[in-house]
């Protein structure tokens, strides 16, 4: 019925467990599934393959720093799986009965269904008893987190749909938010099947290539493939799916008030063509009831349209109005230097702050990444980008207030991926990031909406507030 198909990274480590307890609760669900695994960089998945008596293609093209290429995965897997339906699924993802279930409910000649994770650590099941989905939804309710609209590790679509896919690279940024935006301009269904599955995510430490050029590799990878995917406008998110897969039934998703602005974007989006006026209008009557209060925001929202007409212009609205408000509430003082430094061509801009209350000075060393190194500075420090983060000892030496933040020396290497495609859920106005090497620098994050009962902050980021 259904064909799965994942590139697992190494089997070492704590992805040798989080893996092999993934892979045995896709042989678990019924009826049973074709299993598809791609090997990995240091040849370990093979060997595992075997193990568990499933496929294990090798022969996948790479790109120059031996990363697998995905649109090649996707056409592999197309030609080799028996079943009409495909699944890719990320390898530390456990799966429940109820993802097949969800995909039986479905009978759409073509769709692509996405749906949120839950986060969990330390996850214990003994697989062969009978009950361990039920273990598994006690811990779900226990202390599982879900994860925010942005992640997708699932991507369930016909053998026969022709995605067309720029050649992506696995395991970096933008491609499930591409392959969302491709369906909705394809005009195929995308389907929010969160309420529907239950899938969880095995939380672990980000992995960390070697190398001494390993941090600046994966941002010129993410670069690449957010440059494939035609830029951030053609970042969609769950929030854009046009249908919603609940336990009792699949229902067309209609936008709330909140969400108008961003539907009357993606029209734009997904009909370039459309005029400035008569298309909003038409899909706004038409899919919303409409009261006083939502005519005058749809008024609103097509005025500000004129303003942000240009499609490349659609991806700074969010960091110009953060920095806009930032302008009237933030109550520290910035000043800009204008000698930049220069480290493995990228310029780095540096700030200083002076705190109103603890008048204490600090150098903060913020390095933007390409295509973003003409902001203004103030800009910047609200413009989140993705930085690799050392968690250093208290050696470290940073001149801040004592009273504001704090970093614990007990948490290894994580990535740390805020805004636009976050690993992990980040509630800060601002990052700072400290150092005294500028290649390796250390985030810590505001206290400014800051939720300190969010166990996730803790054991994802390592980074937490006094």
């Amino acid at each position: 019925m259904i064909t799965i198909f994942s590139t697992p990274r190494a089997f070492r480590g704590p992805f040798n467990r989080i893996q092999r307890n993934a892979i045995t609760s896709w042989l678990k669900l019924s009826p049973k599934c074709e299993i598809i695994l791609f090997e990995d960089e240091e040849k370990t998945t093979s060997k595992v393959a075997k193990e568990f008596g499933l496929r294990c293609i090798k022969n996948v093209k790479k790109n120059e720093y031996g990363s697998l290429i995905i649109s090649d995965v996707f056409a592999k897997a197309k030609k080799l799986a028996t079943h009409n339906i495909l699944a890719y699924v990320n390898t530390d993802i456990i799966l429940t009965d109820s993802f097949i279930k969800a995909i039986k409910r479905v009978h759409f000649p073509e769709f692509f269904m996405v749906g949120q994770r839950w986060n969990l650590d330390h996850i214990s099941l003994n697989f062969n008893k009978p009950d361990w989905q039920s273990v598994l939804y006690r811990q779900i309710k226990e202390k599982g987190v879900l994860h925010p609209p942005t992640g997708m590790d699932y991507w369930i679509f016909h053998k026969n749909t022709d995605f067309k896919m720029p050649p992506f690279i696995v395991g970096r940024p933008c491609v499930d938010s591409w392959l969302v935006y491709k369906s909705r301009f394809m005009k195929i269904p995308v389907i929010n099947s969160t309420r529907a599955i239950t899938i969880v995510h095995q939380n672990h430490p980000t992995p960390k290539k070697l190398g001494p050029m390993a941090d600046r590799t994966w941002l010129l990878e993410k670069e690449t493939n957010l440059k494939l995917g035609g830029g951030q406008a053609n970042m969609f998110t769950l929030a854009d799916a046009d249908w919603i897969l609940t336990p009792k039934a699949l229902k067309k998703a209609r936008p709330t008030i909140k969400q108008l602005f961003r539907y009357i974007i993606s029209i734009f989006i997904l009909h370039p063509k459309s005029g400035y006026i008569h298309g909003p209008l038409l899909f706004s009557i038409k899919k919303i009831k409409l009261t006083p209060t939502s005519k005058r925001i749809i008024a609103l929202a097509i005025l500000l349209l004129f303003v942000a007409r240009m499609k490349t212009a659609m991806p700074y609205l969010k960091s110009f109005s953060q920095e806009m408000i930032g302008i009237f509430t933030d109550k520290r003082n910035y000043s800009y230097d204008q000698k930049m430094a220069e480290i493995n061509g990228f310029p780095y801009i540096f700030l200083k702050h002076v705190n109103d209350a603890t008048p204490q000075e600090s150098d903060i060393i913020f390095p933007p990444t390409p295509p973003h190194q003409g902001l203004r500075p103030i800009l910047a420090a609200y413009y989140l980008y993705p930085r690799s983060v050392t968690v250093m000892d208290q050696s470290l030496k940073l001149n801040t207030p004592p009273s504001r933040f704090y970093i614990d020396k007990n948490f290894p290497r994580y990535i740390l991926m805020i805004n636009g495609f976050p690993d992990f859920p980040v509630k800060a106005n601002r990052i700072y990031l400290f150092g005294d090497k500028l290649d390796d620098p250390v985030a810590v994050v505001s206290d400014q909406n800051y939720n300190p009962d969010n166990a996730d902050y803790k054991n994802k980021l390592g980074i937490i507030k006094l």
